[in-house]
C-alpha cells in the first residue's frame, strides 16, 4: 500500500513539474522580440488610423529638423552601401528631394513593423533584463548623448508614438549619414550603419531579408494599386 501512495505522489509531482513547464515555455513563446507583420505590409502607404498619424510624424521630422535635414542632405549626395538591397534604383532617384523623403520615411515604417507591428504600447524585456519600448522599441537611453529628438525620450514618455517615431527618424538618418551605408556587422563591436542601434540590419538576419523585401516593392513598384508604385507625393505636414 505504501508503495502505491509513494508512486502516485511521484506521477502527480512529474505531472505538475510537466504542466508547469509547458505553460513557462508557451509564456516565453508568446511575445517574439520581433513581431513582425506582413511581409507585404504597405508601410506609409497604409495612412488609415493611427499609422497615418505616425507616418506624418516621420515626414516632419524629416523636412523641418535641422540635425535631420543635413543628415539627409548627406544621404543623398552619398554613395550608401547596401542601399541597393532596400531600393534598387536609389541612386537614380535620390536627387528628388520629395522622394527621399517618401524612402526614408517608409524604411522607418518597415522598421516600425519589424520592430512593433505599430502597436506604441509594445515592450519587451531583452536577455539583460533592459525592457525595449515602443514603435521602434527604444530605451529611455536611445541616442540619448546626441540631444535633438531623442534627448526628450524618458521612461514616462517613451510609449508616446509621436515622441518615439521621433527618436527614431533621427536615429535612422545620423546612422546612414556616419558610416554611409544602410547597415552591416554581425555584433554591437562590428556593426555600422543602422545595424548599430536595430539588430534586424545585422548581416544574415531574416528580419533584415523582410525589411528590405518591403522597401523595395515601394522603390520598385512592384506592388498592386497604389502601393509600390515608388513615386513621391509631395509631403505634407498637415
Amino acid at each position: 500500500m505504501k508503495g502505491t501512495y509513494t508512486f502516485r505522489f511521484l506521477m502527480t509531482l512529474i505531472l505538475g513539474l510537466l504542466l508547469v513547464s509547458a505553460s513557462a515555455f508557451a509564456k516565453g513563446k508568446s511575445k517574439s522580440r520581433y513581431p513582425g507583420g506582413s511581409s507585404s505590409d504597405k508601410l506609409c502607404d497604409d495612412q488609415s488610423g493611427q499609422r497615418g498619424e505616425i507616418c506624418k510624424t516621420i515626414v516632419n521630422v524629416l523636412m523641418t529638423d535641422p540635425e535631420v535635414t543635413k543628415n539627409l542632405e548627406i544621404a543623398r549626395s552619398s554613395s550608401i552601401k547596401g542601399i541597393d538591397e532596400f531600393c534598387p534604383n536609389y541612386d537614380a532617384k535620390k536627387n528628388d528631394k520629395s522622394w527621399a523623403v517618401e524612402f526614408y520615411k517608409n524604411l522607418v515604417a518597415t522598421i516600425i513593423t519589424t520592430e512593433s507591428n505599430w502597436d506604441p504600447k509594445n515592450v519587451y524585456t531583452e536577455k539583460n533584463g533592459t525592457k525595449s519600448k515602443g514603435l521602434c522599441q527604444l530605451t529611455a537611453k536611445s541616442d540619448k548623448g546626441k540631444g535633438g529628438r531623442c534627448g526628450q525620450l524618458t521612461d514616462g514618455n517613451i510609449l508616446d508614438a509621436k515622441v518615439n517615431a521621433e527618436c527614431c527618424v533621427q536615429m535612422v538618418m545620423k546612422y546612414v549619414a556616419e558610416d554611409k551605408e544602410i547597415g552591416s556587422g554581425k555584433t554591437d563591436k562590428d556593426s555600422k550603419g543602422i545595424a548599430k542601434s536595430f539588430g534586424p540590419f545585422r548581416d544574415g538576419r531574416k528580419e533584415r531579408k523582410d525589411m528590405a523585401g518591403r522597401t523595395a516593392t515601394w522603390c520598385n513598384g512592384t506592388g498592386s494599386g497604389e502601393w509600390g508604385r515608388g513615386v513621391a507625393s509631395e509631403p505634407t505636414l498637415q
